[in-house]
C-alpha cells in the first residue's frame, strides 16, 4: 500500500480510504517521516501509529511480542481492509478485534486461558485497550508457538505473529503446533495481512520503530499456558 505510486486523493475523501475504527486519523497532520509516501491514508495511518507510538511500545513490553506485530495489524486493516463500523458489526477498536459472534471469538479465548480480564468487547473499542488486546492475543499465539513447538524466538518474528493473528484460534494454533515442532519451517499459507507487512515492514518501523537486536527478553510462562508444557527452558 505504501509506496511510490498513486496520487493524492482530496482530503475530504480520505475518511473513505481508511476503514472506520481509524478514520479519525484524517484529521492529523502528516508526521515526518524517514521516506516520502504518496497516498494520503498510508501517511494518516503513520501519523496515528506515530500518536500512539507509546501505547505500542508498552504493549510489546508487557506481552514480550514484537511492536510491528502490533503496529502492522493495526495498518492493515486500516489501509487494506478497509470497512464501515455499525452497530451490528462484531469488531471494534484499532485491529478490529472481534469480540462477539457465532461460536468463540478470539478474545474470548484468550480471555479464559488467563491473559486478560474481560467481561465484554467495552475494553477494545479505544486504542489502548485494543493495542493491549492485540498484544495478549499476540502472545497466546506464541506461547503456544514456543512452549508446544520450540518456536522459541516466535515472539520477535511480526510476519508470523499477525499470520496467526489474522484468522487463527488459540485451538487451531494447539493442534497446529501439536503436530509441528522446530525446526521445520513455518509457512504463511494464504494470509493477506502477514505477506503485506513482510512487504510494508519499511514503512511499519517508520512508524514504531523497532527493540534494538538481541535486546528482546526471553518471556516467562504466565497465566493458564504452563499446561502447554516448556520446550524453551536455558
Amino acid at each position: 500500500m505504501p509506496g511510490p505510486d498513486g496520487t493524492d486523493p482530496p482530503i475530504d475523501h480520505c475518511s473513505a480510504l481508511i476503514s472506520g475504527e481509524l478514520s479519525g486519523a484524517c484529521t492529523l497532520s502528516d508526521a515526518p517521516t524517514t521516506r516520502h509516501y504518496d497516498l494520503v491514508q498510508a501517511r494518516k495511518v503513520l501519523s496515528w501509529l506515530r500518536l500512539n507510538q507509546g501505547l505500542i511500545i508498552n504493549s510489546e513490553k508487557e506481552w514480550c511480542v514484537d511492536r510491528r506485530a502490533i503496529a502492522g495489524a493495526i495498518a492493515w486493516e486500516a489501509l487494506r481492509n478497509v470497512k464501515s463500523h455499525h452497530f451490528y458489526s462484531r469488531w471494534s477498536g484499532p485491529g478490529k478485534i472481534h469480540y462477539w459472534g457465532l461460536g468463540t471469538t478470539l478474545l474470548e479465548e484468550v480471555a479464559k486461558l488467563g491473559y486478560l480480564e474481560l467481561s465484554s468487547g467495552d475494553s477494545v473499542h479505544d486504542a489502548k485497550g485494543a493495542i493491549n488486546a492485540i498484544g495478549a492475543c499476540m502472545r497466546a499465539f506464541a506461547d503456544v508457538a514456543s512452549q508446544l513447538g520450540g518456536y522459541c524466538d516466535f515472539y520477535w518474528w511480526p510476519v508470523l505473529l499477525t499470520n496467526f493473528y489474522n484468522g487463527w484460534t488459540v485451538s487451531e494454533a494447539i493442534r497446529h503446533f501439536t503436530n509441528v515442532k522446530s525446526p521445520t519451517e513455518l509457512t504463511l499459507g494464504q494470509k493477506n495481512m502477514s505477506r503485506w507487512v513482510l512487504m510494508n515492514m519499511r514503512y511499519i518501523e517508520d512508524a514504531v520503530g523497532k527493540l534494538s537486536q538481541g535486546c528482546q527478553p526471553r518471556p516467562l510462562q504466565i497465566f493458564g499456558v504452563k499446561r502447554f508444557g516448556d520446550l524453551c527452558k536455558s
